[in-house]
Parts: structure tokens; C-alpha cells; sequence
């Protein structure tokens, strides 16, 4: 008989009898292991005793190559195609693939290790960092033609200014907006929508080399997944007077799907900002700024209910969504995000909009994997034994 154990396996595939049967095991740091690029964005808050209120000062976009044995500790190789050296960042994967920090959530790593996403909080005594990191294992044999064909892109961006009267960079703007685009295989990229709404975009060409790693002038920028589904990138569109600092996640459209697509439960990390409009300045002004992790579940009937935030149970009221035939998630019948083929994977873009201010989110969350119970324990006896296989051989006979 096979017992249930943890080790740094994923699956296992036994034979009985001529019938196979495959177990999985837990999760655990060994999944988060090989060559990853990883799309950072984040902020800057600072709270004004001035004003008497929260301020975003500073903003920044960055991709970083980063490496890991496996053994809870993460190496940064490069940032921006840079060499750099810092300290060995760690990190703890539960048996579902949850990223924990101090025992908290903060990020999950999907089934198979090739993807993760965590926030990052920093908070010091005067200010707070808050980031959110999306990581694609490396691959091979990739190229250009990995990147065709029709995508669904979410977006986030800030821009900053440098202000000459205080001497210290200002956030005094931000946005969050999905595209629907289309890449030709051979380096151009052609935006179709923007929020819903027909575009006349110039052509965005890219560069894929044959690790996946997405460059501009020969600087890393971003990676595609290694089946060409699941892209992210950042860009940086530095001005005379001011830089616009972006992070993209791209998913590409399937068929056959539905509400029915997104059932199960996930954790979502999420980066936002909140943006108001100053009367006396006549000029928009970045506020506020968050990154968070939920634990939500959704029902597969066009339900989300959020069951923690940071690791705290929650009872915010249930959140609708609505799922077409090719993955496109919309609200009020404007796209917002996608869910992948398999249903494990998903982002959508929030705006709260009211008279005085808008909240403007980005979203990415990745199933958690059930690995506590054993795939093939039939009987439910935490064992894999003849009794399995002899109700499985039943199984079949019946069928």
C-alpha cells in the first residue's frame, strides 16, 4: 500500500492491476522552485500632518529575474536587466500553494510552480511601501510567434512628477483600464478596445526571446507563460516633466466558457490607489494606496463571497461577476478581465466611481490547490491501498 506523505513531490502515478491512479501531494516550499521574471509595481505613502491625510509620493515599475532551490529562499539575480545583489528574500508555500509571511497570507503559487503572485507591505515608522509581484517561470524554445493571438489586458499606472517647489517626486495621477488586443506572432501587438470602446492605437511591437523574456531596447520588461497564455509586463514612459509607471497582465480568450468557468476558491492579490480631484489645485491627486490578499471563494453561479483579507476573516458582502463565452469578465456589460481556459486563473480591474473621488484596482488570483486529500483515495481512508483500486475497477465496470 502507498501512504500519504509530504514530500517534495508533486504527483505520483501508482499501477494497479493495469489502472492508474494519481496521487498528489501537498504543496510545500519545494514548488516555488527554478528561474522566474517577476513584474513589480508599487508605491509610496506617506501621511501628511499637514493635511491631516494619507499621500502617495512616490511610484515605481520594475522587472526583476530572480531564482529559488526550492529551499524558502528567493535570489534576485537582475532588476531591469541589471545586476544586483541583495538579500535572500524568504518565503513559506503551505500544502494549497499559499504564499505565507509571519504566517500571514500574502500570496499563492499555482499548481504546477510556473506562476505567483504575493504583495508586499513594508511599513516603517514615517512612511508605508506597497507592492504587488506577478512571476512566470522561464521556459524554452520561445519566441515572437509564442505571443499570438487574441488577449484580454488588464493595466494599472501612475504618474509621477518631480515638484520643484517641495524638491520630492508627487503621484498626481493614476488609472486602471482593460484592453482587448491582438498579436500577430511576428512582434506588433494591435489594441482593439480600451474599456469596451473601439481604439486607434498605433501598432506596440515587442520582443520575445527564446527563455520567454519580454525586452524593449534590449531591456527585460516582462515574460510570457511558457503555452503563450499568460503574459505581464511593465513599461516606463519617462517624460521631460513627468514618468508614467504601468504594470499589464494579458490572458487570452478561449471558448465554451461561463459563470460556471470561475468556481472554486482562490487567493486575489490586489494593488490600488485612490484618486480625487482637488477644486484648489483644479488637478487630480493621488491620495491613498493598498495591497492586499484575499482568501474569496465564488460559486460558479456569478457569485463571489470574500472570506479574509491579509489573513482576517471578512464579511463584506457578496460580489457578482459575469463570465461570457470567452472568458471575458464585464461588468454593466463593460469587459473588466478575463478567466483562463482552465478556470485557475483570473484578473479583472475594479473602479469605484462617486462624485469626489475614484478607486482604481488591479486584481490577479490563482486557485488554491487541494492537496490535503489524496487524488485516488477512494475510500477517504488518507491510504492508497487495493481497497481504492478494487472500488475504482468497480467504478469502470459499472460505467
Amino acid at each position: 500500500m502507498f501512504k500519504k506523505c509530504l514530500i517534495p513531490l508533486t504527483c505520483l502515478f501508482v499501477t494497479f492491476y493495469s489502472v492508474s491512479i494519481e496521487i498528489c501531494l501537498a504543496m510545500s516550499n519545494s514548488n516555488l522552485k527554478g528561474t522566474y521574471i517577476s513584474a513589480t509595481i508599487g508605491s509610496k505613502e506617506i501621511y501628511n500632518h499637514n493635511t491631516q491625510d494619507d499621500e502617495v509620493v512616490d511610484s515605481w515599475a520594475n522587472t526583476y529575474l530572480l531564482s529559488s532551490e526550492g529551499n524558502g529562499n528567493i535570489i534576485f539575480l537582475e532588476k531591469n536587466g541589471k545586476p544586483v545583489s541583495y538579500p535572500l528574500m524568504p518565503y513559506t508555500v503551505n500544502e494549497h500553494g499559499i504564499i505565507l509571511k509571519n504566517g500571514v497570507p500574502n500570496g499563492i503559487i499555482s499548481s504546477n510552480g510556473n506562476y505567483f503572485t504575493f504583495v508586499g507591505i513594508d511599513d516603517g515608522s514615517l512612511d508605508d511601501d506597497l507592492v504587488m509581484h506577478i512571476a512566470i517561470k522561464t521556459s524554452s524554445n520561445m519566441s515572437n510567434a509564442s505571443l499570438k493571438g487574441t488577449y484580454i489586458m488588464t493595466t494599472i499606472g501612475s504618474k509621477e512628477i518631480y515638484n520643484h517647489s517641495t524638491q520630492d517626486d508627487e503621484v498626481v495621477d493614476s488609472w486602471s483600464d482593460t484592453y482587448l488586443l491582438s498579436s500577430d506572432g511576428n512582434g506588433n501587438i494591435t489594441f482593439l478596445e480600451e474599456n469596451g470602446e473601439p481604439v486607434s492605437y498605433p501598432q506596440m511591437s515587442y520582443s520575445v526571446n527564446e527563455l520567454g523574456i519580454m525586452s524593449k531596447n534590449g531591456v527585460p520588461t516582462g515574460i510570457i507563460s511558457s503555452d503563450g497564455n499568460f503574459f505581464t509586463f511593465v513599461s516606463t514612459d519617462d517624460g521631460s516633466l513627468n514618468v508614467d509607471l504601468v504594470m499589464h497582465i494579458g490572458i487570452k480568450i478561449s471558448s465554451d466558457m461561463s459563470n460556471a468557468s470561475l468556481k472554486g476558491t482562490y487567493i486575489m492579490t490586489t494593488i490600488g490607489s485612490k484618486k480625487i480631484y482637488n477644486h484648489s489645485t483644479q488637478d487630480d491627486e493621488v491620495v491613498d494606496s493598498w495591497a492586499d490578499a484575499y482568501l474569496l471563494s465564488s460559486d460558479g453561479n456569478g457569485n463571489i463571497t470574500f472570506l479574509e483579507v491579509n489573513g482576517k476573516p471578512v464579511s463584506y458582502p457578496q460580489m457578482s461577476y459575469s463570465v461570457n463565452k470567452n472568458g471575458i469578465m464585464s461588468k454593466n456589460g463593460i469587459p473588466i478581465g478575463i478567466v483562463n481556459s482552465e478556470g485557475s486563473l483570473f484578473t479583472f480591474c475594479g473602479y469605484d466611481d462617486d462624485s469626489t473621488m475614484k478607486d482604481l484596482v488591479i486584481h490577479l488570483g490563482i486557485k488554491i490547490s487541494d492537496r490535503s486529500a489524496v487524488i485516488g483515495d477512494f475510500n477517504g481512508d488518507g491510504i492508497i491501498s487495493i481497497s481504492d483500486v478494487l472500488l475504482i475497477l468497480n467504478k469502470l465496470k459499472v460505467e
